[in-house]
């Protein structure tokens, strides 16, 4: 038996028309996670260096408040660390706090850092604590 050739007109533009859309649909979905991606991959290394500002920032509060010499501070420490080499638009705040037992023998401080960076929309921080013991 023989089709009419009346009858079979359209019916390759109707298949390629589907792949087309389907194509597109496969493009749409392959951009998006591409851009998730990208997004992610900021996301990380701003991470990092909002841990790193953290890090900074506990260093920094430990070292004044058990200095090699003179008196100790438990105080606030708010430091821009953007002049510094991959810190652009990064901080820290690193807080302290204080308390005393057995009449003053026993000295217990709680510091706590927050590393913040932003760039270009994304903003990112990293918050570390450490508690610490003095016994005179």
């Amino acid at each position: 038996m023989r089709l009419k050739s009346r009858t079979q007109q359209g019916s390759m533009l109707m298949i390629s028309l589907v792949i087309l859309v389907v194509m597109s649909l496969l493009a749409a979905t392959l951009l998006r996670l591409l851009s998730a991606s990208a997004d992610t991959l900021v996301y990380e290394a701003y991470g990092l260096r909002a841990l790193q500002s953290a890090r900074a920032g506990l260093d920094n509060q430990l070292v004044a408040l058990f200095p090699t010499s003179g008196a100790s501070q438990c105080q606030v420490i708010d430091t821009n660390l953007g002049t510094l080499d991959g810190f652009s638009g990064c901080r820290f705040t690193s807080r302290c706090q204080h308390k005393s037992y057995d009449g003053g023998a026993i000295q217990y401080y709680r510091l706590t850092s927050t590393g913040l960076c932003q760039a270009e929309g994304f903003e990112v921080s990293r918050t570390l604590s450490v508690d610490a013991r003095e016994i005179n």
